[in-house]
């Protein structure tokens, strides 16, 4: 009857956006796990592109030490 029916297609709806709502909370979920990824990662990425500028300004220091060394 039509009633019945009304009744499914609410009960139905109900299930198609709580579905979606999983969904959407499932991929907000997952953005903000990717966002702590990359915040972590230009973290990283900082501190190793610190240490590497300090390597080659030791390098260059050692190198100009040779020099000096290697002319008396």
């Amino acid at each position: 009857d039509a009633h019945h029916r009304a009744e499914v297609d609410r009960l139905v709806e109900q299930e198609e956006q709580a579905s979606f709502g999983e969904e959407c909370e499932d991929a907000t979920g997952t953005i903000r796990e990717q966002q702590q990824q990359i915040v972590e990662l230009e973290n990283a990425l900082a501190t190793e592109s610190a240490k590497n500028a300090e390597l080659q300004q030791l390098s260059r220091r050692f190198h100009q030490m040779a020099r000096k060394l290697s002319t008396m």
